[in-house]
């Protein structure tokens, strides 16, 4: 009788797991987050793709310019979690956007941001800073040539 028993508690045991197992691997497929919000990389691109990873990264634009790309890769974003990126024109010290981005649902990624100035951009530096919650967290520079 003993053999049986210890033969239930191991099928027990290997249900256990697999039922573990299981949740696990559905609350990561549905992007759940775990451990804490991070930025883990800013990049100044010529273009996003349809996922918001940067296509072409950059370090200078073209001379009349109309479009600026970022893509910022964060991991474990919660609901809670707001996402500032703020542009400035560093020859004259003029910000000259700011966005906010706050998640819908939690997960890990890429959020994409862009301005657009239809007439171009200006000549000079500029550069861009990305906060988690209000902590500054990377700062990347480019300029438009």
């Amino acid at each position: 009788m003993s053999i049986k028993k210890e033969s239930s508690m191991k099928k027990i045991f290997k249900l256990g797991i697999a039922v573990v197992a299981a949740v696990c691997i559905a609350y990561l497929a549905a992007g759940c987050a775990v451990g804490p919000a991070s930025i883990d990389d800013v990049v100044v691109a010529e273009s996003l793709d349809a996922a918001y990873k940067p296509v072409n990264p950059v370090d200078s634009y073209p001379a009349g310019a109309t479009l600026f790309s970022i893509s910022v890769k964060v991991s474990n974003l919660k609901t809670e979690n707001k996402l500032t990126v703020k542009w400035f024109y560093k020859d004259t010290g003029e910000q000259v956007n700011v966005t906010e981005y706050v998640p819908d649902k939690p997960g890990s990624g890429y959020v994409g941001f862009t301005l657009e100035l239809p007439e171009g951009f200006p000549v000079g530096t500029y550069y861009t800073e990305a906060y988690l919650d209000g902590q500054l967290i990377k700062t990347v520079e480019w300029s438009v040539k």
